[in-house]
C-alpha cells in the first residue's frame, strides 16, 4: 500500500512539480517526478522535494541545465533526511556531463534535490526528474 506521494492515473499522471507521483502498471509500481523548468540561481532553489511513505524506491534521478544563454556552473545536491547523499557540479552549459544518479530511497524518507548557480546570481534554466520502481 502506497502511503506517500500522489497515487496518480488520472486525466495528467505526468504533470511537472517538486513532489512525487505513483502510478501501477500491471503488478508493478513506479514512482516519478519532473520538475519542469526550474531558473537556478544562488538561492538554491528546489527542483524536487518530497517525503516517501511505507516503501522503498529504486532508482534514478536526472538533471539538465539547458539554458542556451547561459555559461555558469551549476553544484546539484540530493538530501535524504537532510543528509547530503550526492552532488555534482555542472561545468557550463551544454558540457557533455553523465548526469544519472542512482539512489535507493528508504520507507518514510524527506527527499530534496537542489541546484545552485555558482557563477552568477543569474536564475538559468534547468530541469530534474526521478524515476524508480516501488517496493
Amino acid at each position: 500500500m502506497l502511503s506517500g506521494g500522489n497515487p496518480t492515473g488520472g486525466s495528467n499522471p505526468s504533470g511537472t512539480g517538486t513532489g512525487i507521483n505513483y502510478i501501477r502498471t500491471g503488478s508493478k509500481t513506479f514512482a516519478y517526478g519532473y520538475s519542469g523548468e526550474v531558473l537556478v540561481d544562488q538561492s538554491t532553489p528546489k527542483l524536487l522535494s518530497f517525503t516517501t511513505g511505507s516503501e522503498t524506491i529504486m532508482g534514478k534521478v536526472q538533471f539538465n541545465y539547458y539554458d542556451t544563454a547561459g555559461d555558469n556552473d551549476i553544484q546539484w545536491t540530493l538530501n535524504i533526511n537532510n543528509e547530503i547523499v550526492q552532488s555534482a557540479y555542472q561545468n557550463q552549459a551544454f558540457t557533455p556531463f553523465f548526469n544519472e544518479i542512482y539512489i535507493v530511497i528508504p520507507p518514510y524518507s524527506i527527499v530534496t534535490f537542489t541546484g545552485f548557480n555558482v557563477s552568477s546570481n543569474v536564475g538559468r534554466k534547468c530541469a530534474a526528474s526521478i524515476t524508480g520502481e516501488v517496493f
